[in-house]
Formats: structure tokens, C-alpha cells, sequence
């Protein structure tokens, strides 16, 4: 029979998320996929590369949670102690497992004999343990049970712990645990800020709705949700909240951005392409994240010099010398030899100042000009944006993907 309303806990182990040269993105990820199953996760715990610590943590867990799902710690290196505290927290001793072995000598037969032999410490697991295949990469997870807990171990690496949970967390969660009954909305909008949006919906709101909105540079996503008995009400407010907001609504799931843009321009049979030079490419590396992209996407180009600008885009010297490279003029002279260069049915192009030095009185650090090109039609558009050279970069290119959807929606 299934369990209701299981308590659902998340440990994530590294010393580099604590040290902010990591985003914790594994976590993002799996609250995510928990709700859509919905299910709810009660807490999650950051902690660092300390053994006795940890092992403290997942006694704690143990006695008291359904599910306990635990990132990171997994390799074959010094730091990756996740197993061996595992192992000492549920007082089961850690064995090898000869299949892992085999696996894991298959999977490095092209590396030296030293290093792979290395990572045969990765099929060391606690004896009870049930593995998990890694279909990524090397290091397999497990899981195993202690008391009324079920442990997952999945690595650290996101693409890996995505797929270990899409292939075993997942499955067992849904087999185990009856959903809430709860229904949910998503609204996914783009150029308002949080606090704008409030204002807006505020009239619409009710006591028997939960929202929650999660802001991310110039997107902001809201979700509402409520018991089953108040469908009634939270179909009503959702609509009124949608048309409210159409303006600036770009998605009614859980697709990004980009994902959104790429399916209008698959739709409407049109090309893109795009010059970068403050954004160093991550427009491109955005729409080549979607898989598919090749069917709307012609290529980029990353003009970070100005001899570049000039020699590929056309772009003219005297423009570079009498406005500067952070200009309209620029960005429009870019996106036209971009056109001209490609062919594409859309044109982008983007120039600024990510900082944190090369900013004057007259164009500070976050200063950024965007051109479109559409239909034989350019216009630029001039952005001041605020924050470190990384969020500079990243709102540069939300504005960017801004621009190309207000055009192709």
C-alpha cells in the first residue's frame, strides 16, 4: 500500500558549494522534480567535505525521514568520503562489488591501468546496498535502507545525478508515495520585476492558494497550488492572473526560456544567428544547450576585439572610434554584417561592459546595447544593468532572448 505524505530530504556534500566557487544546482533540480511527482521535500542541507560531520547528519536523517537523498562525495579521489560516511552512519561495512568492478574497467579501458585501478574504489559500497547504474559517467550510486529511511547516493556531477534520479529515484518515488492531493499552475513571464508583478496579481489572491514566485534575472516563474476541493477557484484565479500578465507570459510549464523560443522558431520556420562580444558566447551556448537546435539555429560568432568586428562583421573603424565599441551604432552595424554574413531570418547582437574594470562616467560597468535585426528592419536597444561581471553577463544574454521573443511570439 502506498505511503502518504512521506518526509522527503535532501543532503548535498562538497566543500566547493560552501565555498561559492560551485552553484548547488543538483538540489534546484530535484525539489523540482519532486513536486511535479506531487510529493514535497521538507528540508535540504548543505554541508561540507567533513566526516564526522556528515556522518552526524545522516544518523540524524535516518531516524526520522522516509527518503533520504544525498549528491556528491562519490569519486575515487581523497574528498570523496560520501560512502565511507554512509557506511559508519548505518554501522554497515563497506564491500566490493565485482560487477562494479567490471563495469568500471569497461568503461575505462582507453585510460592508463593507474588511474583506472583508482577508480575501482567507486564499487566499494555498503554491503546492503542495492547500485545504481551511472549511464553518464563512472562512479555508480546506491541506494540502501537503515530503520524506516531509504538513502540515495547519486554523484555530485549534475548530468549524472539527473539521470540516476530520472532512472531510479524517480520510479521508486512514484511507486512508493500516493501524491498530495493537490493541484498546481505555472506561469513563466519575462521582463517585469517581482514586486511589480505582486502589485498586479494582489486582487487575485486567496487565502486557500499557496504561490510562491522565484525570481531569475529578468524572469520571474509563479506557481500556484492548492488542495483539489479549491480547483474551482484556483482555475478561476490562474486565468484572470494569465490574461493579466500576457504581455510579459512566455510559458505555462516548466520549458525555459530559450527552450520557448527555439519551439516558435521551429513553428514558424525561421533561422537564427547571433554576434556576442560582452556575453563571450553564452547565447550560443544557451540555444545549444536544446536539443534539436541545429533546426533553427545557424551558428555565432564571438567578435570580442574590434579588429574582429571589423574583419568579419563589417563593422567600421571610424564608427569604433567616434562612438566607441559599447555603442547603438555599433551593435547595429554587427547585426547587419551578421545577416549578411548568415542569411538568418533573425539577427542578435550584443556589445557591453561586463566589468569589472573598462566602465567611464559617461558608460558604466553594466552598460549593454543590443541590435535585431527582423524582416530587413534593425533597431538597437540600450540596457544599464547592475551586479558583478557573471550577472551582468547572464541578464545581457536574458535580454537578448527578451528581444528575440517579443519578436518571433
Amino acid at each position: 500500500m502506498k505511503k502518504q505524505n512521506p518526509t522527503i530530504e535532501i543532503i548535498v556534500i562538497g566543500d566547493e558549494l560552501l565555498s561559492g566557487k560551485t552553484l548547488d544546482s543538483n538540489s534546484h533540480f530535484i525539489t523540482k522534480e519532486i513536486t511535479r511527482l506531487g510529493l514535497h521535500t521538507n528540508t535540504v542541507s548543505i554541508i561540507g567535505d567533513n566526516k564526522e560531520q556528515i556522518i552526524k547528519l545522516i544518523k540524524e536523517k535516518t531516524e526520522k525521514v522516509d527518503v533520504l537523498i544525498i549528491t556528491g562525495g562519490l569519486g575515487p579521489t581523497p574528498d570523496d568520503i560520501t560512502r565511507f560516511a554512509v557506511s559508519k552512519a548505518i554501522r554497515e561495512r563497506l564491500v566490493q562489488f565485482p560487477a562494479l568492478v567490471r563495469k568500471i574497467r569497461k568503461k575505462l579501458k582507453n585510460v592508463p591501468k593507474q588511474i583506472a585501478r583508482i577508480s575501482e574504489i567507486e564499487a566499494l559500497l555498503p554491503e546492503t546496498s542495492v547500485p545504481l547504474e551511472n549511464t553518464v559517467g563512472i562512479a555508480p550510486g546506491f541506494r540502501v535502507s537503515k530503520n524506516r529511511c531509504v538513502l540515495f547516493c547519486i554523484p555530485g556531477v549534475p548530468a549524472e545525478a539527473h539521470a540516476m534520479f530520472y532512472n531510479n529515484i524517480k520510479p521508486y518515488l512514484k511507486k512508493s508515495f500516493k501524491k498530495k492531493n493537490s493541484m498546481h499552475y505555472i506561469i513563466k513571464t519575462v521582463g517585469l520585476r517581482e514586486a511589480e508583478i505582486y502589485v498586479m496579481i494582489k486582487p487575485y489572491l486567496h487565502s486557500a492558494i499557496t504561490i510562491g514566485m522565484y525570481p531569475r534575472g529578468r524572469e520571474v516563474e509563479i506557481r500556484l497550488q492548492t488542495e483539489l476541493k479549491y480547483r474551482t477557484i484556483i482555475q478561476h484565479r490562474y486565468k484572470k492572473i494569465n490574461t493579466l500578465l500576457k504581455e510579459y507570459v512566455y510559458s505555462n510549464s516548466d520549458e525555459l526560456l530559450e527552450e520557448t523560443i527555439g519551439n516558435l522558431l521551429r513553428r514558424k520556420k525561421l533561422y537564427l544567428a547571433c554576434a556576442e562580444s560582452c556575453t563571450g558566447g553564452l547565447i550560443a551556448k544557451r540555444i545549444t544547450d536544446i536539443p534539436g537546435s541545429s533546426r533553427f539555429f545557424l551558428g555565432a560568432t564571438v567578435t570580442y576585439s574590434n579588429r574582429l568586428k571589423e574583419k568579419l562583421l563589417n563593422v567600421k573603424r571610424h564608427s569604433i572610434v567616434q562612438q566607441g565599441a559599447v555603442s547603438a551604432s555599433i551593435v547595429r552595424q554587427m547585426v547587419k554584417g551578421l545577416v549578411k554574413c548568415t542569411g538568418a531570418d533573425i539577427g542578435i547582437s550584443i556589445t557591453g561592459i561586463a566589468g569589472p574594470g573598462g566602465g567611464t562616467q559617461k558608460k558604466r560597468v553594466g552598460l549593454v546595447y543590443i541590435g535585431v535585426s527582423y524582416k530587413g528592419k534593425i533597431q538597437a536597444k540600450r540596457f544599464q544593468f547592475k551586479g558583478n561581471r557573471e550577472k551582468v553577463r547572464w541578464l545581457a544574454s536574458q535580454a537578448a532572448f527578451e528581444t528575440i521573443w517579443r519578436i518571433v511570439r
